[in-house]
């Protein structure tokens, strides 16, 4: 630390690094932002976690998709996605094939979520959903950031009361790996350029 003369000061030298308390995190103008988001996780997992399990896997593609996720876990390799058995017919062709079609993250979420709850419908599920809820609460984030607080609440609401937007968040798809992480992406690129902290190093 240096004095205003450019030399070393004697005295007590200030600290080097901010304390976690002075990170825009902790500003009391965002405080009640905090607050907001909280509530609005709350009431995004209170709509879109229960019952989540409670009724079959859709045909055909949640069955087919769940069973890739299923192979990761039981061939323990996360990375050559596999679909099918491993057993030979009559002819001695092989029942399964390598399943490369689709981006992995949707296979990767339903694993990890098989490996924490099991082979059931809510650990297929649970990534989905999770991806669901994020993308509500960046919502709200944006919204208040570039516009105001009620901004925030309309979008996040409209989101999470979509029909479409419900549906797909309770079904091990495709659609909302891909929609709901564009969603993010785009709320923080909007919030990097018209946000209310956008000059901030």
């Amino acid at each position: 630390v240096e004095s205003d003369g450019g030399t070393p000061s004697q005295g007590t030298a200030e600290p080097r690094f901010r304390s976690i308390f002075g990170l825009a995190r902790y500003e009391n103008d965002v405080s009640i932002w905090w607050r907001d988001r909280w509530m609005i996780l709350g009431l995004t997992c209170l709509v879109l976690l229960p019952f989540l399990g409670s009724f079959g896997l859709w045909d055909p593609w949640e069955t087919h998709y769940g069973e890739v996720g299923r192979q990761l876990t039981e061939r323990h390799d996360w990375i050559s996605t596999w679909w099918g058995s491993h057993w030979q017919d009559a002819n001695g062709n092989q029942e399964g094939a390598y399943f490369f079609s689709k981006p992995i993250l949707l296979m990767w979420t339903m694993a990890m979520g098989i490996s924490v709850f099991g082979v059931n419908e809510w650990g297929i599920r649970i990534g989905i959903a999770l991806i669901t809820i994020l993308s509500i609460v960046t919502a709200y984030s944006f919204g208040a950031s570039v516009f105001r607080r009620r901004t925030g609440w309309i979008m996040a609401g409209t989101l999470l009361t979509a029909p479409f937007w419900y549906f797909l968040s309770r079904q091990a798809q495709t659609d909302m790996p891909f929609v709901g992480l564009m969603t993010i992406g785009l709320c923080f690129f909007m919030m990097g350029v018209f946000g209310k902290d956008r000059d901030k190093p």
